[in-house]
């Protein structure tokens, strides 16, 4: 009697771990389908950026080409009923 209930419990446990087993497989499996989605979103918005935006050197560039603009927008005040002074630095 005691034999025969060691061998179903055994049956009955290798039965859940084996479903357990394939279960996780499915979770792992899905999550990596997920992982290569997000990587593709991911990649795929790395991309369209860097058509929207220029890089750093671009805009160092374009800067350097309206310095005196620069200038005037960075370097002035306002008289108290709103007029612009630009300041000079000599």
């Amino acid at each position: 009697m005691a034999q025969e209930l060691t061998n179903f419990l055994l049956a009955l446990m290798g039965i859940i771990a084996s479903i357990a087993g394939v279960l996780f497989w499915r979770m792992l499996t899905r999550m990596e389908e997920k992982v290569d989605q997000w990587w593709k979103e991911h990649m795929d918005c790395r991309q369209r950026q860097m058509e929207l935006f220029v890089r750093r050197d671009e805009f160092q560039e374009w800067k350097d080409g309206r310095r005196d603009l620069w200038e005037r927008i960075n370097k002035h005040t306002h008289t108290p009923n709103g007029s612009v002074i630009l300041r000079r630095e000599d």
